[in-house]
């Protein structure tokens, strides 16, 4: 939707002195505390592409070269009640953003009708952390100069929301929100396409689905919505369609400067569909009218026909396509019958970039426009590049709409796809609305465009990881680290005031080795910044051994703040863990857990994808899914209660926790197992694990062989808790049939009794028993215990001969209210006192001109610049 160039910011004839901002209106004053606010505003300027910031120095080596890069930087400054010194005012980026129009339709190539508009404007968004009158002002800079606005103010009101996610201050195991509330990150990944971004509404019955089973965090692939970058692209081929990622099919072809760079490769040999539509959104339209369809094209090198008849480039409009040769791979839309042609045949060479123009009428009914293929029909040899493509609606007197084509330029590097980009809004207002917690993955890591770039920020047709990911130091850059600040800087301007965002994940399983977590680290770095409306950063690597818990050391890369494993349970390497879903999840966190020496509690630890699979193939089983009960579901999540800490998030959520292999709900549902979460949900609601003092419960006096017990116990507080399970009740035994399972399900009791030590009371604890019977069926008792000596005991005996595993709670946990979580001292405290004053000013004069604790911008040396730092928090 964004042009490359120019924007059409209105831009005024005249050569202007700075930057002009004008039609500030604010909404809705007043706000709630954590809620939206939104400035939307007017800029003028000289520069030609909103997408990017801007520079007074060269941002990184060799972008003389690159012009079209420098932009525009405008932000908001916003100053917290009671302050006056525009010093300790916290920045917000803003954003250039397309407003589109909105239909629900019954059917058709979709449901969500979002036409852009020529309503463009500028935006702020800003949650508020704390109720009172806030002030902000506006500023603009480019090459011109700068701007600055008169402050206004407005107010923002007490809510009930907790605020964002953080690392929990007082153990780093687990996460809280910033008034001290646990949060225990209960769910699952949702890759392609299941968080639906075709349809955005269709969000809300799973969003609401998930909430009312506790299912809090979605880890989720932005990535693959294609706002930013070359992957994932609507421009493909169909024998592409179904890799992991497609393929781009980008050739390096510039105009001088460059004005544009990147173009779409259409090749005679092999035989191919070349589309632009797949698995993306259709184009909108609006029934009965004219567009003007322009593509910006060259040929090389045709020849034809190979039979009588026409020849040469042509684009079609495809209600599908479809493989006609297995052997060639060769589709339907190569055929002259097939498809509906609404351009001439180009059968010349052009040597030179051409535009080509054509009238579209859409029928009377029509809404979307069908999947456009590019072909290269009956030729016997040549090529045609393409870089962008143009679908505007006729308005009548030489006037036209703004494009509807939704990522129009291969040039996918320089701008930011605004039909997503809205979207990623309306899913981020149903998360909200919903309580569920999105963990982004931010970039594709085989990301085309950026890897071959050099360090001196020109093309080279060598791909090379370490151009993605660029310098060590966090304050360097090259041209790809620059290009994904800019991406960085529209997620925090865009979706940064969401509490919604869990944390923002750098690549999905990227390239083992320090490149790769120096540019994580330099991520972290550059959000670190935004005090007030700040995420969590992370990153995950393909390596699964044991090395990569040990390799995310925080003490390495200090901005990276959590770590994320992947292991999946494969059947023919780890038959214990398959076939006892419990042993998965304990094994994993005692090797990978945030309390495993490896991690030493020094940050929280996601298993970011795990899985029941056959082999390294990692295809996922289906025998699981003959346990209609979900006993392997229930026993895996129950297990989570283990001191190690690990955080579970499972892979196959459309294929083991519910059925629905093409996607997410709706579908027909044959098994749902989610509602067996809300259980565990209710279960942490109260345990104040975020706040400190909990250890392995271990537990004590029973059989082993028989039984398993994990949880922890926080002796201070005089609270336990545990999880106790007959060893036989698995999926495969209950299930029955199971080649290999080592257990038959005979209907065992559980027997005996667990003793638990450490307490330091002797008045009559509180014990709440969870009991889950042979078909999976909840009933809650209470009864009380005064420990003697310091120990419970717990008879199992007394149990139903039918419960097959019991959760217990162990104290008074009414007297539990979460706290906030004591801030962390600034960086700027250099001497250890909890703040910054003259002393830590003093250590800094005296570290002058070296490097060390006083080098808070991370150059190398403590120079004027770290002064200015260390004077803003004096």
């Amino acid at each position: 939707m964004m042009a490359i160039v120019s924007c059409r910011l209105g831009l005024p004839s005249e050569i202007q002195a700075a930057p002009q901002i004008s039609n500030i209106t604010i909404s809705p004053n007043p706000v709630a505390k954590y809620a939206k606010f939104e400035i939307t505003f007017q800029v003028q300027t000289t520069a030609t592409n909103p997408a990017f910031s801007y520079s007074a120095a060269s941002p990184y080596p060799g972008a003389e070269n690159y012009p079209y890069d420098q932009g525009v930087t405008v932000d908001a400054q916003f100053l917290p009640p009671g302050q006056a010194n525009w010093a300790n005012a916290s920045t917000q980026p803003a954003f250039y953003f397309q407003d589109f129009l909105y239909q629900r339709l019954p059917s058709g190539s979709g449901t969500d009708w979002y036409y852009p508009t020529n309503n463009f404007s500028w935006k702020v968004r800003f949650a508020p952390t704390n109720h009172g009158n806030w002030q902000f002002r506006l500023t603009a800079t480019d090459s011109t100069g700068t701007i600055t606005t008169t402050p206004q103010s407005f107010t923002a009101t007490d809510s009930d929301s907790h605020g964002f996610i953080k690392v929990a201050a007082n153990d780093h195991r687990y996460f809280e929100f910033e008034d001290g509330t646990y949060f225990p990150a209960l769910g699952y990944n949702m890759n392609y396409n299941h968080v639906d971004w075709l349809n955005p509404t269709n969000n809300a019955a799973n969003f609401q689905a998930m909430a009312q089973n506790g299912i809090q965090l979605a880890r989720i692939w932005l990535s693959q919505w294609s706002i930013f970058g070359s992957h994932w692209s609507p421009w493909r081929d169909f024998a592409s369609n179904s890799t992991d990622p497609p393929w781009t099919w980008l050739v390096y072809d510039p105009q001088p400067n460059p004005q544009t760079e990147f173009a779409f490769h259409v090749s005679s040999n092999p035989i191919r569909c070349f589309s632009y539509g797949l698995n993306t959104p259709h184009p909108p339209v609006k029934p009965n009218t004219d567009y003007r369809l322009t593509l910006n094209y060259k040929t090389m090198g045709l020849s034809g026909p190979a039979v009588p008849g026409n020849y040469g480039l042509v684009i079609k409009l495809m209600n599908d396509i479809r493989e006609i040769d297995s052997q060639t791979h060769q589709t339907n839309c190569t055929l002259p019958t097939e498809g509906q042609i609404i351009t001439p045949y180009i059968s010349t060479n052009t040597g030179d970039w051409q535009p080509l123009q054509v009238t579209y009428h859409t029928g009377a009914t029509q809404s979307f426009l069908p999947l456009i293929a590019f072909v290269l029909e009956n030729v016997t040899a040549g090529s045609a590049h393409i870089r962008y493509l143009e679908l505007k609606e006729d308005l009548g007197g030489g006037e036209f709409g703004p494009n509807v084509i939704a990522k129009p330029s291969l040039d996918s590097h320089r701008y930011f796809d605004q039909r997503n980009s809205f979207a990623f809004d309306q899913v981020i207002n149903l998360a909200q609305q919903y309580g569920v917690y999105l963990r982004p993955v931010t970039l594709d890591w085989r990301e085309e465009i950026l890897d071959h770039f050099d360090w001196y920020g020109l093309y080279t047709g060598n791909d090379l990881d370490a151009y993605l990911y660029g310098p060590d130091e966090v304050t360097q850059f090259n041209r790809s680290r620059w290009l994904q600040q800019q991406w960085w800087r529209y997620l925090q301007a865009r979706w940064g005031y969401a509490t919604a965002i869990h944390s923002w994940e750098y690549v999905n399983e990227g390239t083992p080795g320090s490149e790769h977590a120096h540019a994580a680290n330099a991520m972290g770095f550059y959000f670190e910044q935004f005090s007030l409306n700040q995420h969590l950063t992370a990153t995950s690597t393909w390596n699964q051994g044991s090395s990569t818990a040990g390799f995310w050391g925080l003490t390495n890369f200090p901005y990276i703040d959590f770590a994320d494993i992947h292991r999946y349970i494969r059947q023919d390497t780890m038959p214990s863990q398959f076939y006892d879903a419990a042993e998965a999840s304990l094994n994993a966190s005692a090797t990978f857990g945030a309390q495993s020496q490896a991690i030493q509690s020094r940050w929280p630890v996601i298993r970011g994808e795990t899985g029941f699979v056959t082999d390294d193939q990692q295809r996922p089983i289906s025998p699981i899914t003959s346990d209609t009960q979900g006993v392997w579901f229930h026993n895996y999540l129950w297990a989570g209660l283990n001191p190690g800490a690990l955080i579970e998030s499972y892979w196959y959520e459309n294929w083991h926790i519910y059925d629905c292999a093409a996607g997410p709900p709706p579908c027909r549902l044959r098994f749902d197992l989610r509602p067996l979460v809300k259980p565990l949900a209710d279960f942490l609601t109260d345990i104040p694990l975020n706040q400190g003092g909990y250890s392995d419960v271990a537990a004590s006096g029973f059989d082993t062989n028989l039984i398993r017990v994990t949880g922890q116990k926080n002796p201070t507080r005089n609270l336990a808790h545990l999880w106790i399970q007959n060893k036989r009740h698995t999926w495969c035994a209950v299930a029955g049939g199971i080649a290999g399972c080592p257990t038959t399900w005979d209907s065992s009791r559980l027997n005996g009794s667990i003793t638990l030590s450490g307490f330091t009371t002797t008045a009559p604890l509180n014990i709440e028993w969870w009991q889950f019977d042979t078909t999976g069926q909840l009933t809650k008792t209470n009864t009380s215990q005064a420990p003697i000596s310091g120990q419970l005991t717990l008879n199992l005996t007394s149990l139903p001969s039918t419960v097959t595993d019991v959760a217990v709670k162990i104290g008074d946990y009414t007297a539990t209210i979460p706290t906030p979580s004591p801030p962390p001292p600034p960086e700027t405290d250099l001497d250890g006192d909890q703040d910054t004053d003259f002393m830590d000013l003093l250590l800094l004069i005296l570290g002058f001109g070296a490097g060390g604790l006083a080098d808070f911008n991370h150059t190398g040396i403590v120079d004027i610049f770290d002064f200015n730092i260390l004077l803003r928090y004096l």
